[in-house]
Protein backbone atom coordinates (compact mmCIF):
# COMPACT_ATOMS: atom_id res chain seq x y z
CA UNK A 1 0.00 0.00 0.00
CA UNK A 2 1.31 3.43 -0.92
CA UNK A 3 0.01 6.80 0.25
CA UNK A 4 -1.29 9.31 -2.26
CA UNK A 5 1.43 11.89 -1.63
CA UNK A 6 -0.38 14.75 -3.36
CA UNK A 7 -3.60 14.17 -1.40
CA UNK A 8 -1.72 13.98 1.91
CA UNK A 9 0.09 17.20 1.10
CA UNK A 10 -3.16 18.88 -0.03
CA UNK A 11 -4.90 17.90 3.23
CA UNK A 12 -1.98 19.12 5.36
CA UNK A 13 -1.96 22.48 3.60
CA UNK A 14 -5.74 22.83 3.98
CA UNK A 15 -5.54 22.06 7.71
CA UNK A 16 -2.66 24.49 8.13
CA UNK A 17 -4.64 27.25 6.46
CA UNK A 18 -7.63 26.55 8.72
CA UNK A 19 -5.36 26.63 11.77
CA UNK A 20 -3.81 29.91 10.65
CA UNK A 21 -7.23 31.51 10.19
CA UNK A 22 -8.34 30.38 13.66
CA UNK A 23 -5.23 31.98 15.15
CA UNK A 24 -5.82 35.14 13.11
CA UNK A 25 -9.35 35.50 14.49
CA UNK A 26 -8.10 34.82 18.03
CA UNK A 27 -5.83 37.87 17.92
CA UNK A 28 -7.86 40.29 15.75
CA UNK A 29 -11.20 41.96 16.42
CA UNK A 30 -12.61 41.77 12.91
CA UNK A 31 -13.74 38.99 10.62
CA UNK A 32 -13.48 38.50 6.89
CA UNK A 33 -16.88 37.88 5.25
CA UNK A 34 -17.49 34.15 4.69
CA UNK A 35 -17.53 34.35 0.89
CA UNK A 36 -14.21 36.22 0.89
CA UNK A 37 -12.66 33.89 3.46
CA UNK A 38 -13.53 30.81 1.40
CA UNK A 39 -12.08 32.36 -1.76
CA UNK A 40 -8.96 33.54 0.08
CA UNK A 41 -8.33 30.08 1.56
CA UNK A 42 -8.77 28.45 -1.85
CA UNK A 43 -6.37 30.89 -3.50
CA UNK A 44 -3.75 30.38 -0.79
CA UNK A 45 -4.02 26.59 -1.08
CA UNK A 46 -3.85 26.69 -4.87
CA UNK A 47 -0.86 29.01 -4.80
CA UNK A 48 1.07 26.85 -2.34
CA UNK A 49 0.30 23.64 -4.25
CA UNK A 50 1.28 25.24 -7.56
CA UNK A 51 4.63 26.27 -6.13
CA UNK A 52 5.26 22.79 -4.71
CA UNK A 53 4.35 21.20 -8.05
CA UNK A 54 7.00 23.38 -9.73
CA UNK A 55 9.64 21.38 -7.81
CA UNK A 56 8.08 17.96 -7.23
CA UNK A 57 6.38 15.39 -9.48
CA UNK A 58 3.61 13.29 -7.96
CA UNK A 59 3.33 9.84 -9.51
CA UNK A 60 0.62 7.76 -7.89
CA UNK A 61 0.42 4.89 -10.33
CA UNK A 62 2.62 2.70 -8.11
CA UNK A 63 5.76 2.91 -10.24
CA UNK A 64 8.97 4.34 -8.81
Amino acid sequence: MKANDFKVLDDCIERGIEYGFMRFYKYHDFEIPDEHEISLKQQIQEGVLNQICEYFNFDNDGQE
